[in-house]
């Protein structure tokens, strides 16, 4: 509150306190008036102030507040407190009675040592502090005068002698000074008590033992050795009760009941508790670089750090109750749609997914779903890995998935890098690129972007699809490169071919065959020698069964293959080197 505030608030401690000083005299007169017992006035201080939500939400139209007196300024215990439901204007203006809540109002004796009083004001709101403390002038100490109609704070009806017990025709006089207990009540004298018990009224004048003892600081519930501060003990085989219980009975939009947590210095540190509301438990740290920290045994297994990380530490569950086998808890990320089957074990969901139909979702133990949505790993994809993408599907053990779109690896061990619609179903195939169907084990498929499959037809075979060509450069600048269909390494095919009765019947990247006359062919293959290359033939021929038509002896030649040219010549001598027609197989190399 301000300055002006502070001013207000003395006066109104003023002004009500001053009826409180004189309220004996008025007893008094009642007394002498006649022999009607007077009215104790209840003993209560107007309070005003104004509040302002630290957290900066709107305010409610009923606030709980907890108006304390304190003997110091900062720091120490409440030497009485009282909370009450207030009405609170717009602008945060509310007034309060002290002491209306309580049977005999503002205790007197908080004002009988004649030392400093100071009244705090805290809001039962997350976050909110108490206000700072406002000193109680001087005129509140008058209220001990009303205090006069009593002697040490009780009535005078306290003190008076009981009649002994009637007994058989005799009586005996009580001593003087003693007090006499009613037979069969079973309370002690108001001025007895057992040690270390904290007492209760059991009438209006005598006392007796609570349930609650008190062992130097400690206070215990249930147990005369309490080990804390507060301690509850109790025996309930049933689970009926927890020992403790809270209750926030307001149906207001912040309306929580918990705990509050303050550190040292006397800032809130952390809320925890529950919200009428929402119906969520909340654990709110709010404390600088604050973290919430689950340990078991005192090692960490769970920590949130102040920046968001989440920390998994040795985090496990346990299979059977009856077993004694552990397997790793799973970790669900992203959309809250995304989904494990019961009993799935081991498993990783780190993020992505969408709640609008597309969740991740995995169903075999030990795999992982790192991102995008709509990727599954059904129950066959043990120890299976989706990186990311769309509509993926893992259905076998081991498999990677890059990402991509509409991919499958459902081949043991497969692997699709991602692409589009691409199928790796071979055991330890690849597929990739679109369209790419992998299908026997081992197969290597590399489909371009044409609109059609391209399918291995062998175990161990690599299939590529490349309506462009291909070109493999043999140095870091492109400087050099070798031609569509030409392999750079020494005695690497190049093309191959077949030719029966002059015509060209089987070949690879061969473009034609010409049967120029007799014993004389030219052959043109689809790889262009470039600067520095050359595409030697380095055999030429019979089929296995083919014989010469015209002579025992035949040799064959070839000429032609050099330079920036792709065509070469063959040529069929029988022994006498004349021309002559045959079929034959030729094979051509790169360097």
């Amino acid at each position: 509150m301000g300055a002006g505030s502070t001013y207000r608030t003395r006066m109104w401690w003023t002004v009500a306190l001053i009826g409180f000083a004189c309220l004996p005299a008025l007893q008094a007169q009642q007394l002498s008036g006649g022999s009607t017992a007077p009215t104790p006035v209840p003993r209560v201080v107007w309070f005003s102030g104004a509040f302002h939500p630290a957290d900066g939400l709107p305010i409610a139209p009923i606030e709980t507040v907890t108006l304390a007196v304190y003997h110091e300024e900062q720091g120490g215990n409440p030497l009485w407190q009282e909370s009450h439901n207030v009405v609170v204007d717009a602008v945060g203006r509310y007034s309060v009675l002290m002491g209306s809540a309580s049977t005999d109002g503002v205790p007197p004796n908080l004002f009988t040592t004649g030392e400093p009083r100071w009244l705090g004001v805290r809001f039962t709101r997350a976050g909110e502090r108490e206000q700072p403390r406002v000193p109680l002038a001087s005129v509140p100490y008058a209220l001990k005068a009303a205090d006069a109609d009593t002697l040490g704070g009780k009535p005078a009806s306290a003190y008076l002698l009981a009649d002994p017990p009637a007994s058989s025709g005799t009586s005996a006089p009580l001593a003087k000074g003693s007090k006499a207990q009613t037979a069969g009540t079973g309370a002690l004298a108001s001025s007895s008590g057992t040690a270390g018990w904290v007492g209760k009224f059991v009438n209006t004048t005598d006392l007796d033992n609570s349930v609650m003892f008190q062992s130097g600081p400690f206070i215990g519930l249930g147990t005369t050795s309490p080990q804390d501060y507060f301690h509850v003990s109790f025996d309930d085989q049933f689970g009926a009760y927890t020992g403790l219980a809270v209750q926030n009975r307001s149906s207001g939009a912040n309306a929580s009941s918990g705990m509050l947590f303050y550190d040292q210095n006397g800032a809130l540190a952390q809320f925890q508790g529950f919200s009428n509301t929402t119906h969520e438990y909340r654990i709110n740290n709010i404390a600088s670089g604050g973290a919430i920290n689950f340990l078991i045994g005192s090692s960490s297994r769970l920590l949130l750090a102040n920046n968001g990380n989440v920390t998994f530490t040795g985090l496990r569950t346990q299979a059977s109750q009856n077993g004694p086998t552990f397997l790793s808890a799973n970790v669900i990320g992203g959309s809250t749609a995304n989904i494990t089957q019961a009993g799935v074990t081991g498993v990783v969901i780190a993020g992505g997914g969408a709640t609008n139909g597309f969740p991740q979702t995995i169903n075999a133990n030990y795999s992982s779903i790192l991102g995008g949505y709509s990727n599954t790993v059904t129950a066959n994809g043990f120890q299976s890995t989706i990186a990311g993408g769309v509509a993926n599907t893992a259905s076998s053990s081991n498999v990677a998935i890059g990402g991509g779109t509409s991919n499958t690896a459902s081949g043991s061990g497969a692997t699709v890098p991602g692409g589009s619609s691409n199928t790796a179903a071979g055991s330890t195939s690849f597929a990739a690129g679109n369209r790419a169907k992998a299908v026997n084990t081992g197969s290597f498929v590399w489909g371009d972007s044409t609109n059609a499959d391209v399918t291995s037809t062998a175990n161990d075979q690599m299939t590529i699809r490349a309506s462009g060509g291909v070109a493999l450069t043999v140095n870091a600048t492109n400087g050099a490169s070798v031609p569509v269909g030409t392999l750079y390494k020494d005695n690497a095919i190049v093309a191959w071919g077949r030719v029966t009765s002059n015509a060209l019947v089987e070949s690879f990247n061969v473009a034609s065959v010409t049967h120029n006359s007799a014993g004389n062919y030219s052959v043109q293959v689809n790889a262009v020698a470039l600067t520095g290359f050359a595409l030697p033939v380095v055999s030429v021929s019979y089929p296995s069964g083919s014989t010469p038509t015209t002579a025992a002896t035949v040799r064959i030649a070839t000429t032609g293959l050099t330079g920036f040219l792709n065509v070469f010549s063959v040529f069929i001598n029988s022994g006498t080197f004349a021309p002559t027609d045959a079929d034959f197989t030729f094979i051509v190399t790169g360097r």
